[in-house]
């Protein structure tokens, strides 16, 4: 197998890996036995683990697709949309995106037309970037919590438990706030990207 070894190669191997065990399973001797060869072979294409975590995120981000549109409304809000599907689509795909470096320059002007639209509809080209920037951390950021309960690794998230925890008669407020704490999670992340899409609004010369 080492002489048809490549990195894309490399790369989906360590995807099975990432499906069957988790982020933390994909270990150099894991991805190795997936492709029936030692671990030493895999550097010979890769320089290290945080180079293979980096070229998967970057399998990530060549599956998000950037929609065309004019509307800044809509491109944050699809932005968004895109990027927490393909991160739900892979175990711990969230935990895996997070931090990482772009591999492959050739994805870097796909940011022209995002960036086009928002400065056209009135932000600087800082804050455009920074809207940018900041529907990719909030979903980042969903995604992980969002994976994290639905794995179950913390136990379940019970609304009615939690309630019983806070005195309502002195808190009413924070017993209340089970309800949308655990909305189903489309829900809450939609009310959470229109929070930030509203306060992008506030800032549009």
């Amino acid at each position: 197998m080492r002489g048809t070894l490549s990195v894309p190669v490399i790369v989906q191997a360590a995807f099975r890996v990432l499906e069957a065990s988790g982020l933390s399973g994909v270990t150099a001797r894991a991805v190795a036995a997936e492709l029936g060869v030692r671990p030493s072979a895999l550097y010979h294409h890769l320089p290290d683990m945080a180079t293979l975590l980096d070229e998967m995120a970057t399998e990530l981000r060549r599956e998000m697709i950037n929609g065309s549109t004019d509307n800044w409304h809509e491109l944050l809000r699809g932005t968004g949309a895109e990027v927490r599907r393909v991160l739900l689509a892979h175990r711990d795909g969230g935990r895996l995106f997070a931090g990482r470096r772009l591999r492959d320059p050739s994805l870097l002007p796909t940011m022209e037309q995002p960036l086009a639209t928002l400065v056209d509809a009135g932000l600087s080209l800082e804050l455009a970037v920074n809207a940018l920037q900041s529907v990719l951390d909030l979903t980042v950021g969903f995604v992980i919590e969002e994976q994290h309960r639905a794995s179950g690794e913390s136990g379940g998230y019970d609304p009615a438990a939690r309630r019983a925890l806070v005195p309502s008669a002195e808190f009413p407020l924070t017993a209340a706030a089970s309800g949308p704490l655990f909305a189903e999670p489309d829900e809450r992340f939609r009310v959470s990207l229109d929070l930030l899409i509203d306060g992008v609004g506030t800032r549009l010369g």
